[in-house]
């Protein structure tokens, strides 16, 4: 009797063994609200951008450049990308609208009909921006026709998007009309009544060269990092990308500096991973110079954005334990993806005291995300005026002609459920900066000439009238 069990168990684990054997991601694979199709085979993807109107190669890549998978089954697959999770459902095989893709087609009406339905499919704020989008086709196909030039239908398909005024709405200009388009801007150029006398880094260089008698950079001064009056730290992050550890002369022009990092950046195999990587290396030193400080101040009132996880590196160092911030879902038909939750994940060393956030209707995107995560942090305030209101991640889309653009597909959310996509992120101090950048920067530019930054000294007086 007893060998009988034995033997019976022995065929359960077996079995059990069996069921649990790998399933190959080989195959054809429908990503849940990004209008993509991934067809996989070993360590390569071809991806398809597919909508009602079409279907179209976007490009061949390494499996690995997309995520890891975390769960491949029969029917289904998982990817995880750092803090971001796709999933997917398996087809039997290649719709059939995508049968023979991979040829350019420059068809005007064809391509009208590709760019149109992709938005209608999947951005998710016509609401928010009072855009009526099907008003828009009525009146934009009645301007294309089989006709219609290159430049023309550049030009078009950039005034409907442009409209819709969201930073993450963006027609990308091709390699063969940036000539003829940019002798066009010319001619029409529409000069700005204000001028900036100054950009955003020189601006940046300026405040800090007022208020930190000496201070740190990385990667030509896209961060940088000091000490102010009475022992208040200041960090200054202008982007949310170029943290990576090239071995890049830290001496050289900003734009001499990019170059070189995006030749670099171009031959790595994990761009993404070595950002994170960078920030992860950079902010550790940064809060072990720092962790004696007063106050700190962390200035992202010229940070337009990058990756998400780089921010969450940064405001990882003000938490003390693993956090729960925020959560995103995607347009999926006339519904929505699971809720993804984004946590920040405790860093070391962590800093305690009372932290100042500044930002600006500059501080875009994954600097938004940043800010976001601060919302439930209790000993922070921020000060500035509103954020640019643009969170959810650019959905990168090809269009059968070869033109690149990009989209908001998605929905972040705080802890309460708020979303600040169109509106930003309000300050808890109201500076009243203006929304207009030249206007912002001149008027930055006048304080810190003048009696000094306004939401700096406000720190000042803040920190003082507590002591």
């Amino acid at each position: 009797m007893k060998n009988t069990i034995l033997i019976i168990l022995l065929l359960c684990i077996y079995s059990c063994k069996e069921i649990k054997k790998e399933v190959s991601p080989n195959g054809v694979w429908q990503q849940l609200g990004y209008g993509k199709i991934f067809e996989i085979e070993n360590d390569s993807v071809r991806i398809f951008d597919i909508c009602n109107a079409g279907c179209n190669v976007y490009e061949h890549r390494l499996l690995a450049d997309e995520g890891a998978i975390i769960k491949c089954s029969s029917d289904s697959l998982v990817l995880k990308k750092n803090i971001k999770t796709y999933r997917f459902k398996r087809l039997e095989k290649l719709p059939q609208i995508c049968q023979g893709s991979g040829k350019e087609t420059i068809d005007p009406i064809h391509n009208f009909e590709v760019l149109w339905n992709t938005f209608n499919e999947h951005y998710c704020y016509f609401s928010q921006r009072n855009i009526d989008w099907k008003k828009y086709y009525d009146i934009y196909k009645s301007k294309i026709t089989n006709e219609t030039s290159q430049t023309e239908l550049f030009v078009l398909f950039d005034e409907m998007l442009s409209s819709i005024d969201d930073g993450h709405v963006e027609l990308y200009v091709p390699e063969s009309l940036e000539d003829t388009l940019s002798k066009l801007e010319q001619n029409n150029e529409n000069q700005s009544a204000i001028s900036p006398i100054v950009n955003r880094f020189e601006l940046s260089d300026m405040i800090i060269n007022r208020y930190c008698r000496e201070y740190k950079t990385h990667n030509a001064g896209i961060v940088k990092w000091g000490f102010m009056e009475d022992n208040i730290a200041y960090l200054q992050v202008n982007a949310m990308w170029l943290m990576a550890f090239y071995d890049i002369p830290d001496s050289l022009s900003l734009n001499e500096f990019g170059a070189h990092y995006q030749q670099i950046m171009s031959q790595r195999t994990f761009q993404r991973q070595d950002e994170i990587d960078g920030a992860k290396r950079l902010m550790d030193s940064i809060f072990n110079d720092i962790q004696h400080a007063t106050a700190l101040i962390i200035d992202f009132r010229f940070n337009t954005g990058g990756k998400d996880e780089v921010g969450l590196e940064i405001i990882g160092h003000l938490v003390n334990k693993k956090t729960k911030i925020a959560s995103k879902k995607a347009k999926l038909g006339n519904t929505f993806t699971n809720h993804q939750n984004i946590y920040l994940e405790a860093r070391s060393p962590y800093f305690e005291k009372d932290v100042y956030v500044l930002t600006s209707s500059v501080t875009a995107s994954a600097s938004e995300v940043a800010v976001l995560s601060t919302l439930s942090l209790d000993n922070l305030t921020k000060i500035g005026s509103s954020t640019e209101g643009v969170f959810s991640d650019g959905l990168d889309k090809k269009l059968p002609i070869g033109w690149e653009y990009t989209l908001s597909n998605e929905i972040y959310e705080d802890m309460g459920g708020n979303n600040y996509e169109g509106t930003g992120i309000a300050p808890d101090i109201d500076i009243n900066y203006p929304t207009d950048k030249p206007e912002f920067f001149n008027m930055l530019y006048h304080q810190v000439k003048g009696s000094g930054d306004e939401a700096i000294e406000r720190v000042f007086q803040i920190q003082n009238d507590k002591h």
